[in-house]
C-alpha cells in the first residue's frame, strides 16, 4: 500500500554523459516536480559525474542525486529499480523534455487501472536543437491502445506503415508489478522491447494517444544503431515467450520486417552488403 508521506511517482533521469541536452530536461522535469507527488532522481551513470546541477536543484525539495557506475545501461535501470521507493516509477532519458501533462495522464490512468502494469503516451518528435520534425511519435485513431499480451505490442512493433507504438521513456511502471529479472539484455538495442514483452506476460500495458513529451532524434539515438541481428534476436526471444505458439502470419511479418531492416541498411551503403556477405548467409538462415 502506498504510503502518504511518499510520492506517487519517481521520475529517474537516467544520465549517461549526453551534457549537451542535460539541462533541457532537468529543466521540463523542474516544472513537472512543483506536484509534491513526484519525485525526481537525477541518477548519475556518466563517466566524469562533474555535471553542473546546483542551479537547477536548489531550493527544490523533490530532487535527489544518485551516482552509479554501471558499463552496461541495462544493469543501471536494474539500480533504478532496486532504488525506487513510489508507487510507480518511470525511466526518463538526458536528451528528452517531459511536458507538463505527464503526470495527470499517466499515473491517473493507472490509478484508475489497477491491473495494468504501465502506461506509454505519445510524443512530440523534435531535433537536437529541439525544432519539431514531427507531430506525433506514433499514429493510432483511438484515445486509449490496450495491449494485453505479447503478441499485440508485436504487432504494433513489426508495421511497416508509420510508427504504432510508444517510445520507451514515455512509460510509467507500477513497482508491484515489475522485477529486475524482466530487464535482460539479450536483444542488444531492442532489449527494451523484450523487457515489455515479458511484463506483458503477466498484465496488460496502456498508450495514451496524447503528447506528454518531447522525443529528440540525434546522432546519438540509440534507436540509430539498431542492428539486423538485434531484430533477429527479439524475434527468438518472442518466440520463447510466445512458447513457439505464434501464428504463421506474425512469424511473416517478423520475417519481412528484419529484411527491411537488412535492405534499409545496404541502400545507406551498398559495400556493406559485400563485406558482411559472411553475416548476410546467417540473416537469411535465421528468417
Amino acid at each position: 500500500m502506498h504510503k502518504k508521506n511518499t510520492p506517487l511517482l519517481n521520475i529517474f533521469l537516467m544520465h549517461h554523459g549526453r551534457t549537451e541536452f542535460l539541462k533541457e530536461a532537468l529543466f521540463s522535469l523542474k516544472k513537472i516536480s512543483q506536484n509534491d507527488k513526484v519525485l525526481i532522481t537525477f541518477s548519475d551513470n556518466s563517466e566524469n559525474k562533474k555535471t553542473p546541477l546546483d542551479d537547477i536543484l536548489i531550493n527544490n525539495r523533490n530532487f535527489q542525486f544518485q551516482s552509479s557506475s554501471y558499463p552496461c545501461v541495462f544493469e543501471h535501470y536494474k539500480f533504478c529499480i532496486r532504488k525506487n521507493t513510489a508507487k510507480y516509477f518511470m525511466f526518463f532519458h538526458d536528451d528528452d523534455i517531459i511536458m507538463e501533462n505527464y503526470f495527470e495522464n499517466t499515473v491517473e490512468f493507472l490509478e484508475k487501472n489497477l491491473d495494468f502494469a504501465a502506461c506509454g503516451t505519445n510524443a512530440e518528435v523534435v531535433d537536437k536543437h529541439a525544432k519539431r520534425i514531427s507531430k506525433h511519435f506514433f499514429y493510432q485513431k483511438e484515445m486509449e491502445t490496450i495491449l494485453s499480451n505479447p503478441s499485440d505490442l508485436m504487432e504494433k512493433y513489426v508495421h511497416l506503415g508509420r510508427t504504432k507504438y510508444a517510445p520507451f521513456p514515455s512509460y510509467t511502471y507500477r513497482a508491484a508489478m515489475l522485477y529486475e529479472n524482466m530487464i535482460v539484455n539479450d536483444s542488444g538495442k531492442v532489449s527494451d522491447v523484450s523487457f515489455l514483452l515479458r511484463i506483458l506476460q503477466k498484465n496488460p500495458i496502456a498508450w495514451i494517444n496524447k503528447n506528454c513529451m518531447y522525443y529528440r532524434l540525434h546522432e546519438s539515438n540509440d534507436s540509430k544503431v539498431i542492428k539486423v541481428h538485434d531484430r533477429i534476436k527479439l524475434k527468438n526471444v518472442y518466440k520463447k515467450i510466445s512458447h513457439n505458439t505464434v501464428s504463421n502470419l506474425n512469424i511473416k511479418k517478423l520475417n519481412l520486417f528484419v529484411w527491411r531492416s537488412w535492405i534499409k541498411t545496404i541502400l545507406k551503403n551498398p559495400y556493406h552488403l559485400f563485406i558482411n556477405r559472411k553475416k548476410f548467409f546467417i540473416i537469411l538462415k535465421n528468417i
